[in-house]
Parts: structure tokens; sequence; C-alpha cells
């Protein structure tokens, strides 16, 4: 039989349909709780659809729909999500959450009692979104909000290419970060933690250059950690919270030059960046002269 094997709809994806048109009816707002297992794919995006088959780019109203749910979810969970529709998982997401999302929000809460920050989600999370808003109090794995050029993110550490190719939104990473950090990023503004003086090194030569943050730089970052607490609990957000005075010194922050908003120094790109034969080979695109 060389048919291809077919699967099986979630029935969850069609409860929560079931949720968004209630609230389409004027029955909102709505609040509705549901198991999910990493066989319920793409969760949301039938919701989405029917949003927007209805109202379009609009979406739904701040706070009309909230859902709640608990395990560890299928890919693609919150994909192309609309405006109006806030998801909350208490468990783990899988590759591609909130892929392409244009609003709403996404808090991802991963169940554990671990001293290092948990693997919160998987790779290609937020691709091509293009609005919302998603927090994970855990770490992504590759390519995190690659081409977003919209969405509001804070996650506690990714792997390798981040923020690749952005042309709008914001994100804040807040643990370790993997190598080629911003490649080809026009637009948008990247913060990131720098504990180890590490992060440099990790920067593609293709990015924007990296520079402290000046007093506004420092207002924005502490506003997305307070609302990335606020939805998750971070116990990594409070703590960086509780000393910001000093927290924000280790911060990094990438942000092309149309779009800076503080006239603070920058790494000069002639000082801080030198093609090595041990970058080139370990596919880093820059190594720091001195900082």
């Amino acid at each position: 039989d060389r048919s291809f094997r077919r699967v099986q709809r979630s029935q969850l994806g069609e409860q929560l349909a079931e949720a968004g048109r209630a609230v389409l009816r004027g029955d909102g707002p709505v609040s509705v709780a549901f198991p999910i297992g990493n066989t319920d794919r793409s969760v949301g995006t039938r919701l989405s659809g029917e949003i927007a088959e209805i109202n379009g780019d609009a979406g739904l109203e701040d706070g009309e729909l909230h859902i709640r749910l608990s395990g560890t979810a299928g890919q693609s969970l919150g994909a192309f999500l609309a405006k109006g529709i806030d998801i909350d998982l208490d468990g783990v997401g899988n590759d591609y959450v909130g892929k392409g999302m244009g609003g709403g929000s996404i808090a991802i809460r991963p169940f554990t009692e671990s001293s290092t920050a948990p693997q919160g989600a998987g790779n290609a999370c937020l691709y091509g979104a293009t609005g919302g808003e998603l927090y994970v109090a855990g770490s992504v794995g590759q390519r995190f909000a690659v081409r977003n050029s919209g969405a509001s993110a804070v996650v506690e550490g990714t792997s390798d290419h981040p923020c690749e190719y952005m042309t709008g939104g914001r994100v804040a990473v807040l643990g370790p970060v993997g190598r080629n950090i911003a490649a080809g990023m026009t637009g948008g503004v990247l913060f990131v933690l720098d504990v180890d003086t590490s992060v440099k090194a990790h920067i593609s030569d293709s990015a924007p250059a990296p520079r402290r943050l000046g007093s506004e730089d420092a207002a924005e970052l502490r506003s997305m950690i307070e609302a990335h607490v606020s939805r998750t609990n971070s116990a990594r957000g409070a703590e960086l919270l509780a000393d910001w005075n000093e927290a924000v010194k280790a911060f990094w922050v990438l942000r092309p030059s149309a779009e800076r908003t503080d006239e603070e120094p920058r790494v000069k790109s002639q000082e801080s960046r030198v093609q090595t034969p041990e970058s080139r080979q370990n596919g880093s695109d820059s190594l720091p002269l001195r900082s």
C-alpha cells in the first residue's frame, strides 16, 4: 500500500474552534481548559482561521478568549494565532510554536524543579510571526524568531541562529545563546544576557553591532521581563528584576541603526570582529578582539 498515512485531526482543535464560535456569537469573554498531548498538532490554527473568516485581521477584542492547556503540545501550537486569543500552556511546547502568529499571546511554563532553564519549546518557534507575544519560561531550539517582523518574545535561552533575517518586533533572551546570532537582521530589537562574556563571539558578522543598554533600552527590556514574569511566574525573570541595576549591565542590545533610540557607545565593527580560521570552521561569524 503506497498511499499516504492519514493522521486523525485533533479533537482539541475542534473544541477550541467551538469556543471561538461562541465568542463570535457574542457570548464572550470565554475561558476554557483542556489537556493536550503531542498528537494534538496545530492547536489554535483552525480557531484562528474561523475568526479570520468573519473578522479578518481584526481578530477578537483583547481578552475575549483565554485557553488554558496542560501537557506536552504537538507541533505548531498557536500557529497563525489571531488577535484576542491568549494561550497558557503548563507543560512543554514542540517545534514551530507561534509560527506565523499575527496577534494574541502564548505563555509556556514547563513543569520542573531544575535550577537550570528547562527546555520550553523546540525549533523554529515564532517563524515569520507578524504580531502577538510569546513568553517561554525555559529555553528554545534552533532558528528562534527567524523572519519575525512584529512579534514580541521573551525566552530563557536559545540554540543556534536566533533572530535570523528579523525585520521587526522585539526579542529578549535571558540565558545562553547559540552561534550565528541575528544573521541578516535588518529591523526590530534583540536583547541578550551575557553572563560569561561569550555572546559577542557568537554574533553574526552580518548582524547589527552590539552595544550596552542606554536608559530607554533598559526601560523597554525591563517592561518585557515584567510581562514575562507576570505570564509565566519565571524564577529567572524575577531574579533579574530583584537585582536590576546590576543585571542590566550584563545585557547587550542589537538594534539596526535606523531603529536606535539611545546614542550610547556601540562596539565598533572594525575593533570587535575578525574572521579567524576557527570561526570559519565552526560557523561562528565573528570573534571579539577586545571589549
